[in-house]
């Protein structure tokens, strides 16, 4: 699990931003949201432009390295470095498996180009840099091969490309953790996805092909109070990337069918994307869900919220508005975060009171009390 970042001139971060997963407060309640001592559940808060969704991208810089070749939505294209700066962007990931820590550092002057990348494991060097290249101690995890790589690649993602690794092996583990990463949002109506494995299928689509479609309506019935009787249909052309006629939902009114995403609000069909997302959540690693709930009824952002916190599985990860999920009822004050002024605080560092499980969180937070002073 990944237990700490650092990231230095990335987009709008200008120094160090940190978000470190392994500083929890010791809260008694809530503590599924806490695993090994590395924080499982997370919810972040900001202003508009405070860098909620920057904080995504960066920790994800991991699964471009991964996979140089993957799709990248439109949100992950633009400006790379703070303000256009010549100095290069920094990262440095900390990860906790079991007992062995793998601390994973490298710089980047643009989105591909990687370089002064190290590697260790439990403190021991395993990728150092000799000479302005990235060179392979011996170790008994990852056999040296005289391999060459192209200038600005990555050792380590090369090595992971050819060897075979059994699973105890903690950078097994590690490839499987980046592989199985996933950030999504829904803004734009449609289906913003990146990780390692993203996914281009269509989102109705997929889920009529897995036989889900009664299971969806009592999703919506459940989570949203919406009742819907959804009819199976058939576009009229063959989709190029599925390579047949791709099925959609269709919704009766007298005598007429109208198709779904027709009539659908967008917080409708934010639901029907987290819905879809939902049935894999348990089969990745680390989920960072942007702005979650920007179209949804505050009891509906409530109840996905529960959802997520009861899963057993991946790290999830969710940036919002709305402060009415600012409380313990739901969270813990080491589980909730705010990002102000390109820092990641959780809620407890943002003040000098001692925050108890009685406290109205939301409440200090709408009088200032957890502004940076």
């Amino acid at each position: 699990m990944l237990s700490y970042f650092r990231v230095n001139g990335f987009r709008g971060f200008e120094n160090d931003m940190v978000f470190d997963l392994a500083k929890t407060a010791g809260y008694r309640f809530h503590e599924e949201q806490i695993e090994n001592g590395i924080i499982q559940r997370g919810l972040l808060f900001g202003r508009n432009g405070s860098g909620k969704s920057n904080v995504g991208h960066a920790i994800f810089d991991i699964a471009r390295i991964a996979s140089p070749n993957a799709p990248v939505p439109p949100s992950f294209a633009f400006s790379y470095t703070y303000g256009g700066r010549k100095e290069p962007v920094e990262f440095e990931y900390r990860f906790l498996f079991d007992k062995d820590v793998i601390r994973y550092l490298y710089k980047k002057s643009n989105p591909v180009y990687v370089f002064d990348e190290r590697l260790f494991l439990n403190g021991k060097p395993i990728i150092v840099q000799k000479d302005g290249k990235s060179v392979l101690n011996e170790n008994p995890w990852l056999p040296s091969f005289n391999l060459r790589i192209g200038e600005g690649n990555s050792l380590l993602f090369a090595l992971f490309s050819i060897i075979d690794m059994d699973k105890e092996n903690p950078f097994f583990r590690l490839r499987e953790f980046i592989k199985g990463m996933l950030f999504f949002r829904s803004l734009n109506r449609g289906n913003e996805n990146f990780g390692v494995e993203s996914r281009r299928d269509l989102v109705e689509d997929s889920i009529i092909s897995r036989g889900k479609t009664k299971d969806l309506e009592a999703f919506l019935r459940g989570y949203a109070g919406i009742d819907l009787d959804l009819e199976e249909s058939q576009g009229p052309s063959i989709d190029q990337y599925l390579g047949r006629r791709p099925k959609f939902f269709s919704c009766r009114f007298g005598k007429q069918s109208i198709p779904f995403s027709c009539l659908a609000s967008s917080g409708t069909l934010s639901l029907l994307l987290f819905y879809y997302w939902s049935l894999e959540f348990t089969k990745h690693s680390f989920i960072y869900i942007d702005e979650f709930d920007a179209f949804y009824h505050h009891e509906l952002s409530s109840n996905l919220l529960k959802l997520v916190t009861s899963l057993k599985g991946p790290q999830i990860f969710l940036t919002t508005h709305n402060t009415s999920l600012m409380t313990n009822e739901l969270m813990r004050p080491d589980t909730l975060f705010i990002i102000a002024g390109g820092k990641v605080k959780p809620l407890y560092e943002c003040t000098e009171a001692e925050l108890r499980e009685g406290h109205n969180l939301e409440k200090i937070y709408r009088a200032g009390g957890f502004d940076e002073k």
